[in-house]
């Protein structure tokens, strides 16, 4: 009986470690890429908050994890701010911090408030909790880090909530908030984001808030981005919200992204706006952007302004304001000059216009751009032939059992998160979509703007041996 006994009592303590455990271990499988046990050398090993807490006596140190963490209960202190930044390297070594959360005002919210030169690599951050009520400064804030410049954040993954209100402006992301000069890489966000604040701009992101000269690759969001602001501009995107300069490519997003303002919404799949290039990106999310005065335009892509090339959508988008509103299959307001080539988005998705569902081949012809991207139906959503120009086997393959058979990035997953809306491609547009493709061969031609339901007068070339000189309707059928 007492062996029984004794048995029984083991198996009893190893079944509740076992579930106290899991909550933390099940997401050390969640990395993009595998975490190898490389370790740099004279790093220092930390296997407890205080440990972690002591990174603050030498921000120039190296340090690698040994264990995962429980941060919840004591609120956290971000390390580093902008007059002694972290400038060492934290390997996460594939373990988690479990339970951040952070409720007091800092102008720098997150596991580091401030990074310049350091790297953060193969590090999970779950159940995070940024909560600030009433913060009277301009502020970022990111799971991982703030603020980064010259950084590098990299294998690493958010999960959580990021609430701000009555801020007067404000940088928020799920990894980032601000990044200035930096690459981030093979990282994902499942962070609920809400914002409602902006006295002056807003921008939220799932990857990053805003951003300048920095490096976005192999990475996605699936958490949900809202932002309310009161003045002027609020930009809102899946991967990145305001961009200068900023590269993102081989990212998706599938989140529902959404953009409030009284006077200027923006909202994208992939950026809100930003000034760089796209490219081998897709976005399945709701897009929404809704103003009261100016403008509203939500994107597949881009709410406004980019390059963008090798790119689709899949998800539906609406726009509304009281003037004008620019619900736009890739780019939404503002794609002046612009180079959109071999991108495509799908005629089954919705595209809402001040309330009123509307055909993408919507037009004012209000702006022109380069243009060569075209609308899909579902069965040639699912066909390689229909993506000229798409990598398929190094960057793109198909899944059957994953986004509808839609294409996805080899590198990267195709997730959900559960209870958000999903655009399923069962309905057909409200009507056939017609486009004038007319004669080419090495000529310029005038073409309805189907790229965007903003609309613009495009400059579309194509060169086919069967182009004639006349124009010719053509008919996509879903």
């Amino acid at each position: 009986m007492r062996f029984l006994r004794t048995v029984l009592v083991v198996a009893f303590l190893c079944t509740v470690l076992e579930l106290y455990t899991l909550p933390v271990k099940a997401y050390a499988t969640s990395f993009i890429l595998p975490v190898t046990a490389d370790v740099a050398e004279g790093s220092i090993p930390v296997s407890s908050r205080e440990e972690l807490e002591s990174i603050r006596d030498d921000l120039d140190g190296r340090y690698h994890l040994i264990a995962d963490i429980i941060l919840s209960g004591a609120e956290w202190i971000p390390i580093g701010d902008a007059t002694n930044p972290f400038t060492g390297s934290l390997n996460g070594n594939g373990y988690c911090l479990v339970g951040m959360n952070i409720t007091t005002s800092y102008f720098c919210s997150g596991l580091f408030g401030f990074l310049s030169g350091a790297a953060v690599t193969n590090l999970g951050l779950t159940d995070i909790l940024i909560d600030n009520r009433f913060c009277e400064m301009s502020a970022d804030a990111g799971g991982i880090s703030a603020t980064t410049e010259s950084s590098i954040i990299n294998n690493c993954f958010v999960t959580g909530a990021i609430t701000f209100t009555s801020i007067p402006s404000i940088n928020v992301g799920g990894i980032v908030g601000y990044s200035y000069n930096s690459t981030i890489n093979y990282c994902f966000s499942e962070v609920t984001i809400r914002i409602h604040a902006g006295e002056r701009n807003v921008n939220a992101g799932g990857i990053c808030g805003s951003s300048s000269q920095i490096d976005i690759s192999d990475c996605y969001n699936i958490g949900s981005v809202s932002a309310t602001a009161r003045n002027p501009e609020n930009m809102v995107g899946g991967i990145c919200g305001g961009g200068a300069q900023t590269y993102i490519s081989r990212c998706y997003n599938s989140g529902q992204i959404d953009a409030t303002s009284p006077s200027f919404a923006i909202a994208g799949g992939i950026s809100g706006s930003s000034w760089g290039k796209t490219e081998n990106c897709y976005n399945s999310g709701k897009i929404t952007a809704t103003a009261f005065s100016v403008c509203a335009g939500a994107g597949g892509i881009s709410g406004g302004i980019g390059d963008i090339e090798g790119c689709y959508n899949s998800g539906d988008i609406s726009a509304s304001s009281g003037s004008r509103d620019y619900p736009g299959a890739l780019i939404g307001y503002y794609a002046q000059n612009n180079h959109i080539k071999n991108s495509y988005w799908s005629i089954y998705s919705r595209y809402v216009m001040n309330g009123e569902r509307v055909s993408a081949s919507a037009t004012d012809e209000r702006n022109t751009v380069m243009i060569d991207s075209f609308p899909l139906n579902h069965d040639q959503m699912q066909q390689a032939a229909s993506f000229s120009g798409f990598s398929f086997g190094s960057i793109w393959e198909f899944r059957a059992d994953e986004n509808f058979g839609y294409p996805v990035l080899v590198a990267l997953p195709h997730r959900w998160l559960q209870g958000q809306e999903i655009s399923y491609p069962s309905e057909p547009p409200p009507k056939a979509l017609q486009y004038t493709p007319g004669a080419d061969n090495g000529q310029t031609v005038t073409a309805l703007a189907l790229a965007s339901a903003i609309a613009y007068q495009i400059i579309q070339r194509r060169k086919r041996s069967h182009a004639t000189a006349q124009d010719t309707t053509m008919e996509l059928k879903g």
